[in-house]
């Protein structure tokens, strides 16, 4: 009796050391919660992997769009269930940009480089817009592989490799915003600048810019929660909200729905929701990424031991019982 009693007792013990574990690491992963004025980079390099796992057709069309698809805000085969699609994120650095690289790489559609690069003729290129406008911007410029959606397997290669910009202050997209706005202004009315190229840009609005950015795997620093509800708070948007880790957009296409797009506490996108105005899902994206693969594997080895444990006990204990 005695025996059974500290086989038991030493079951307890196994079982208390390895719960006390995993409260530990579910406080270390939480620490990314906490809020603070003080934004840090909490990246990890790794692949995520992204996965259509709903698409209500008939709902998208008469919601959101009859002419448009999921293909034409996440590229590839975003509008066939099932696709996936993988971004890897490969390294970052810490630096000091000024106003003409931040407009140029997350305010300007890709379409509208060249108009930025044939304004350098009449007195816009990059040395003078930053002297127009002096503003300089700390950031994280992260370095990603990506593999659109598709409904194959992956290339080998990433169709394509981009820079991922995460600006310090989240203040700062007010900040470039206004400098933008007003130098489209200055354009606009400048005598010298062609009025072909005066008629291809325009004002950006608050709301525009982050919609913009939400579709190109815009990240945020930590704490994240925190960092969201400043960059709405400092852009004023009208039909955006910051919820927990959240950006939800509110908007108008046949009929009014939500799109939803989740950050992790890393900072970079997990989910993407999209709702019509009965709550209903239309369009869902949800992700995995490697680091958390990796702790799957460590949970389900951990439960394994446990239950070996559990088992080479009671087969002792009937051995002696014998």
């Amino acid at each position: 009796m005695l025996e059974n009693r500290k086989n038991w007792k030493n079951i307890l013990i196994t079982l208390l050391l390895l719960s006390l574990l995993g409260i530990s690491f579910l406080n270390v992963m939480s620490l990314g919660l906490a809020q603070s004025n003080n934004y840090d980079l909490k990246l990890t390099k790794g692949t995520t992997i992204f996965s259509v796992e709903t698409y209500d057709e008939d709902a998208w069309f008469n919601t959101v769009s009859n002419s448009l698809n999921p293909s034409h805000w996440f590229g590839g085969d975003a509008n066939i269930t099932g696709a996936q699609s993988k971004i890897t994120i490969k390294g970052w650095s810490y630096t000091e940009w000024g106003t003409f690289n931040v407009i140029s790489s997350i305010v300007l559609p890709q379409e509208q480089l060249l108009i930025l690069y044939a304004l350098a003729d009449y007195g816009y290129n990059n040395t003078e817009i930053n002297e127009y406008y002096p503003n300089t911007y700390w950031l994280w410029n992260s370095l990603q592989a990506i593999w659109p959606f598709t409904s194959n397997n992956f290339d080998e290669k990433p169709n394509t490799t981009e820079q991922n910009i995460i600006l310090k202050d989240p203040e700062d997209y007010r900040k470039i915003l206004d400098d933008y706005n007003k130098l489209v202004a200055q354009i606009k009315n400048d005598s010298a600048v062609p009025l072909p190229i005066k008629n291809q840009i325009s004002n950006i609005t608050a709301d525009d810019l982050l919609w913009k950015l939400a579709l190109n795997t815009f990240a945020a620093a930590e704490p994240v929660g925190n960092y969201l509800l400043t960059v709405t708070d400092a852009l004023e948007t009208e039909n955006i909200t910051a919820s927990s880790c959240s950006l939800i957009f509110n908007r108008t296409g046949l009929n009014n729905y939500t799109v939803e797009f989740a950050y992790g506490d890393r900072g970079t996108l997990t989910s993407v929701i999209v709702k019509d105005q009965i709550d209903n899902t239309i369009y869902y994206i949800t992700s995995i990424n490697s680091e958390w693969i990796f702790y799957m594997i460590l949970a389900i080895a951990v439960a394994a031991s446990i239950g070996i444990i559990v088992v080479l006990t009671l087969r002792s204990r009937k051995i002696k019982r014998a």
